[in-house]
């Protein structure tokens, strides 16, 4: 029996606009099976009240969980209730009314993290109401990106076969041409790539890139751009196997011979995607943000004050929005179905899509994080993805975690195809909240309960390993320093520590960050920071930001040196590390201007001024000195 799909969430919008008129009209398309069920993540008085304005009469019922739509969808308007503190007039925005807005659109977008909503659909906002109030964000796009972590989220508008995509987004024209970079234009063309072909379901897509000037620069009589910036980014994709042309001047691009040659048009600034789409088709436009880990989209208008309060709004677009989520949001599904079926090797097994919400585990087994233990857990299931697709390929690993805790970076692990996941807890309470994972992936997961410093890796694994883990801060450093004399038994790291760690991991010499752990690691693995996560991702938010840390141990060390011999030297030298190393170094007991003539390294040096591969030639003169003593 096919289970039922999942409920789209819809935000409100702006309580001014015609987002409130746009949502009732949609449920009462239900009955003609256009739109997929959904909630409205909103104030039900609200909707009551547009209602009553409308004359529409609509039953509302508040939920408290998204699962509630299914059930009551086909006679009542689901509400998962958002409380506006100030009153609503048609066409009139009121900024008091902001923090609820955003509300609204970080409960849908946490409802389709958790896999309680199959997307997300928005209403129209008014920026300059949110702006007032300090949201930070240009756009939907922006907060979107950064409620997913995802920096560069990309902007897709669609009418049916006709698709475009601006490079540059929600900027002054000046500051999007300013803005324009061959880089930009890669990454925008790679996440359409994949988006043709993973959600819209076209084979090979074909791409066309506008040009920014008239002529597409005239030779660069009328701009260099083209030529200078454009161009080079379509070769480098070209190379890599897309099928993609341009620059094409873009007053020739969008007629309908034209568009029947391409996918989608990608172009370079705000208008020169958005007026030909709009000119095509104004009421049936679809805004599709691409890139996100969530299904994102939304009507192709704005908040449309002038006509709010007077039920002329055409809801086409909002049908149109709510009818794309759900294929796409299916198309994923589909393409996740022979990996799920890998997952899991008989009926009787419970399956991975009943296992609880992490917050709800958190509940039952009373998982207050525990200072003591470092503990700040993971919720966000779509950054634990984020962090595990940063360690590349997994099939056939076994990969160790040190901490899962509630088990969100766990289940990340698990619905990868790394082979065995092992999981070191010291906290009983999270060993226990761990046993439903363990039921639904008996032969790929196991836990230990054990201080992960009394653990010794290599026993643990017995091919290809990794450590992927979202480390107890009071740990973190003594676990890296405990793992180095092994790290070339691994194939890689990927961890989280404070920011403020991770840029010692990555410093340079001359830099205050760097210090002896910075050698000692360095010295056998290369070490590159991917990207910060927020306090906010954490469940308590601790008081600093976090970096994600990707080790790649070495095939050789960076320099020949006695592991020992360095550990002492770096000790001696970062130990007091105000001083010049002729003072510094006089703890070895050995003759320190003889130490120091004989690897070549300046008497008045100070530590952080040595690169690796120098404190390897001290270390090596270190052991010949005490070995002819």
């Amino acid at each position: 029996m096919t289970e039922p799909a999942l409920p789209i969430a819809v935000t409100m919008g702006e309580p001014a606009g015609i987002g409130g008129e746009l949502v009732l009209k949609c449920w009462l398309n239900r009955e003609m099976g256009k739109v997929r069920p959904f909630f409205a993540v909103d104030s039900p008085a609200r909707l009551k009240a547009v209602a009553g304005h409308l004359g529409i009469d609509i039953p509302i019922r508040k939920i408290q969980s998204p699962s509630q739509s299914a059930s009551i969808f086909a006679t009542e308007l689901p509400v998962m209730p958002i409380e506006l503190p100030a009153s609503v007039n048609p066409g009139a925005p009121n900024p008091a009314n902001a923090d609820a807005v955003i509300e609204s659109i970080t409960t849908a977008v946490a409802a389709a993290q958790n896999g309680e909503a199959s997307a997300v659909v928005t209403t129209p906002l008014h920026k300059a109401s949110l702006i007032r109030s300090d949201f930070p964000h240009p756009g939907h796009t922006e907060f979107l990106g950064a409620l997913a972590h995802v920096s560069d989220p990309v902007m897709m508008l669609v009418s049916g076969d006709f698709r475009v995509v601006p490079v540059t987004i929600h900027l002054a024209l000046r500051e999007a041409i300013d803005a324009l970079t061959t880089d930009s234009i890669i990454h925008t063309c790679r996440i359409t790539h994949k988006a043709l072909s993973a959600d819209f379901g076209i084979r090979h897509p074909r791409i066309v890139v506008a040009a920014l000037n008239p002529h597409a620069g005239e030779d660069e009589l009328l701009g260099h751009e083209e030529q200078r910036i454009i161009r080079p980014a379509v070769i480098r994709l070209q190379q890599d196997g897309l099928d993609i042309h341009g620059p094409v001047a873009a007053d020739s691009l969008f007629h309908a011979d034209a568009r029947a040659t391409y996918d989608a048009a990608i172009c370079m600034y705000h208008d020169q995607a958005l007026i030909p789409l709009k000119t095509t088709d104004f009421s049936g436009g679809v805004n599709v943000t691409l890139g996100l880990p969530f299904v994102r989209t939304s009507p192709d208008h704005g908040t449309a004050f002038d006509i709010a309060g007077k039920g002329i709004a055409d809801e086409s677009s909002m049908v149109a929005a709510l009818t794309l989520a759900s294929q796409i949001s299916d198309r994923r599904n589909q393409s996740a179905a022979p990996h799920f079926l890998r997952m899991v090797k008989s009926s009787e097994r419970l399956q991975p899509d009943s296992l609880p919400a992490l917050r709800d585990v958190i509940a039952r087994h009373k998982l207050s994080a525990r200072r003591g233990l470092g503990q700040n857990f993971l919720l966000d299931l779509n950054l634990t993805r984020r962090i595990v697709r940063a360690a590349g390929e997994l099939d056939g690993y076994d990969v160790v975690e040190i901490g899962p805790g509630p088990g969100g970076l766990t289940r990340a692990l698990l619905e990868s195809k790394a082979r065995r996941v092992i999981a070191v807890e010291r906290d009983e309470r999270c060993v226990e909240a761990l046993t439903g994972l363990a039921q639904v992936y008996p032969d790929r997961l196991t836990v230990l309960r054990k201080d992960a410093l009394d653990v010794h890796f290599p026993e643990l694994v017995s091919g290809p390993a990794k450590i992927i883990a979202n480390l107890p801060y009071n740990i973190a450093t003594a676990l890296l320093l405990h793992w180095i004399p092994d790290i070339r038994r691994l194939d890689g790291m990927i961890l989280m520590f404070q920011k403020e760690v991770a840029e010692r991991l990555v410093a340079l010499p001359g830099t205050k960050a760097y210090g002896r752990l910075t050698v000692l690691l360095q010295w056998l693995a290369s070490v590159e920071r991917l990207f910060d996560v927020p306090p906010t991702a954490f469940v308590p938010p601790p008081k600093v930001t976090s970096s994600i840390v990707a080790i790649t141990p070495r095939s050789e060390p960076a320099a020949p040196a006695d592991r020992e011999l360095l550990e002492r030297v770096t000790a001696a030298a970062f130990g007091q590390r105000r001083k010049m190393l002729r003072s510094s170094l006089r703890m070895l007991n050995v003759d320190t201007m003889t130490l120091l003539e004989r690897s070549g390294t300046l008497p008045t040096a100070r530590p952080e001024e040595l690169d690796v591969t120098e404190f390897c030639a001290l270390a090596r003169s270190l052991g010949v000195l005490e070995s002819s003593s």
